[in-house]
């Protein structure tokens, strides 16, 4: 049977074996040039059955703790073998591992020489971001089959989870599209019947009571909400071609927080540099991008504490902009989900504002995403190519 016929517990155990065999021999002086040759090939040949495996891989003794783990793994997490052989792998980095799940079936592999296949974890790394990845393990046994091992397998599955929720994401607005005009058509004519009859009671009762003033008002600002909503789903269903021509990032983003109505209970931070930041944009729709996130930090710090702006040219050649709020941040969970259409944590969220933000930048060949720490507000970081000559040639 060939290497490459072999299993991968098979392979694993005899890398396993060999390395212990390595660590257990006691040879004589005379034996110690062959056994020194046999022991050294050995090694390369365990290692070359390591380098196959392309998935990240662990070994664990019956302790939980790592004996050895692959290139891949390493790669794959950014670890050296000084930070994970011979730790506990619930201590492994911050603890992502610390599963109570995860650790009850590595330890029901033991005791009860069971399996698990297909152990789906989520986590975000503090060096490299989401990770969404499934988990399978076996007991292994050395030829005595007195020591007992597991073999933990780890499937990254990041990118399928990704082109799964962009797919997700288009269906959602494939269907939006397909009914929006219709539903703001049927909606604006009721609400516009509503609001030239709030208009007319208001000519008609300027000395009228205040309770009945007050009702006039709720239903004058349901109407205005009522309608922003429309046209938010028409914005990000029917989204045109921007119109790009050379802007200044600091010039757009100045003029957006001045007329975004922030309340005076939240103090603007800008942190802009002297210089230009030339971008290849239409302005218009940037505006709009910007005010839904500016307005949406406002409304994560319920309308009081600190928005700082920061913009500035990145070490790779970008044109960086972010927006960081005080406010509680976002969860864990949902740090992936926020520009999803129609996914909000408020109460009287749609969902649509962030989602706008995302299909406008993308559409600007740029990039936006979500940071945030627990208790210590959330961090809105877009990014954009820079102008160039060949910009101003189209």
């Amino acid at each position: 049977m060939k290497d490459t016929d072999k299993t991968k517990e098979q392979l694993i155990d005899e890398l396993v074996t060999m390395r212990q065999q390595i660590v257990e021999l006691k040879v004589s002086e005379a034996d110690h040039k062959h056994m020194e040759r046999s022991l050294k090939e050995s090694s390369e040949y365990a290692d070359n059955i390591v380098a196959t495996v392309r998935e990240p891989l662990l070994v664990l003794d019956a302790d939980l703790s790592v004996i050895l783990a692959n290139h891949s793994f390493y790669s794959t997490f950014q670890v050296t073998p000084e930070d994970t052989e011979g730790k506990l792998i619930y201590n492994l980095g911050n603890r992502q591992w610390d599963i109570p799940r995860l650790r009850e079936l590595l330890e029901g592999i033991l005791i009860k020489n069971t399996s698990f296949d297909d152990f789906e974890v989520e986590h975000r790394f503090e060096t490299i971001g989401y990770k969404a990845m499934l988990l399978n393990a076996r007991r292994i046994h050395q030829k005595d089959n007195r020591t007992r091992m597991i073999l933990l397998a780890i499937e990254d599955i990041t990118e399928r989870r990704q082109i799964q929720e962009r797919l997700l994401a288009s269906e959602r607005l494939a269907t939006l599209g397909q009914f929006s005009g219709n539903i703001s058509h049927e909606l604006r004519n009721p609400l516009s019947v509503i609001d030239s009859s709030v208009y007319y009671l208001n000519t008609r009762l300027k000395n009228t009571d205040e309770k009945t003033q007050q009702h006039l008002d709720r239903i004058k600002s349901s109407v205005v909400s009522s309608t922003a909503i429309i046209e938010s789903l028409l914005n990000l269903t029917r989204m045109e071609k921007p119109r790009l021509g050379r802007l200044n990032l600091i010039t757009i983003t100045a003029d957006t927080i001045a007329a975004s109505n922030v309340p005076s209970a939240v103090s603007i931070v800008n942190k802009f540099p002297e210089e230009e930041v030339a971008i290849n944009a239409d302005g218009e729709q940037l505006r709009m991008a910007f005010k839904n996130v500016i307005k949406n930090a406002v409304e994560a710090m319920d309308g009081k504490g600190t928005l700082t702006v920061t913009a500035h040219i990145t070490a790779d050649g970008k044109a960086e902009l972010s927006f960081t709020d005080t406010g509680s941040g976002i969860a864990a969970e949902n740090l992936e989900r926020v520009f999803q259409p129609l996914f909000s944590t408020k109460a009287r969220g749609i969902g649509f504002g962030l989602s706008i933000a995302k299909t406008i930048i993308n559409k600007h060949g740029g990039t936006i995403e979500a940071k945030t720490e627990p208790g210590k507000g959330a961090n809105i970081i877009i990014k954009f190519p820079l102008f160039t000559d060949k910009d101003e040639e189209v």
